[in-house]
């Protein structure tokens, strides 16, 4: 499977998930609420259009402004005018870890260019230019309806590069956030098997 997953092995979970697997045993419902909670930290990291560590995510490029005002979907928060890469955010939870990423399936790549950055290639296409050629011998681009001369024409395979916008936390430890949330979790099951 293809997707934009981040694996950290932060030392202090690690050790009090240790020490909880010690014990109540399998801890899958653990990660799991763990997982819902990294995801929902992302989301918002969606809705700030910032990282996992706080800092705000590259502007788009002045052609994507214009693109985007062209469809009509400018103004716009970055990385959401569909929505499917934040609603793709999911976690899988086992008896031993947890993970969470995002653009399972089909927009994995797309995913992982969001988050990592990158150079992709526009993809080629063929189309018509039509031009207006004046009594003069001089040209210009002109509509279907004025043309008077035709000419097939191939646009695109330029490189693009597209920024990384971090949504998963990326570094060796989990951002102060998310370490708090998944210690939270740890903690309280700890204290319900500790008093029940």
């Amino acid at each position: 499977m293809s997707s934009a997953t981040v694996t950290i092995v932060d030392a202090q979970i690690r050790a009090t998930l240790g020490r909880m697997a010690d014990l109540l045993g399998n801890q899958q419902d653990v990660n799991d609420e763990m997982g819902g909670r990294l995801v929902n930290l992302s989301r918002g990291g969606f809705i700030q259009q910032r990282t996992p560590d706080g800092a705000p995510w590259k502007p788009l490029a002045p052609s994507t402004i214009l693109s985007r005002r062209k469809s009509g979907h400018w103004p716009g928060p970055i990385l959401r005018v569909s929505g499917n890469l934040m609603n793709s955010l999911n976690w899988k939870a086992t008896p031993t870890s947890v993970e969470i990423g995002a653009g399972w399936g089909a927009s994995a790549a797309y995913a992982a260019i969001q988050q990592f950055g990158g150079r992709i290639l526009r993809p080629m296409r063929r189309g018509v230019l039509r031009f207006k050629i004046g009594k003069d011998g001089t040209s210009r681009f002109a509509s279907k309806a004025k043309a008077n001369f035709e000419q097939d024409a191939t646009f695109g395979g330029q490189p693009i590069d597209i920024p990384a916008r971090e949504y998963l936390p990326t570094s060796g430890t989990l951002p102060d956030a998310y370490l708090a949330s998944c210690l939270d979790v740890i903690n309280t099951r700890l204290m319900g098997a500790a008093n029940g």
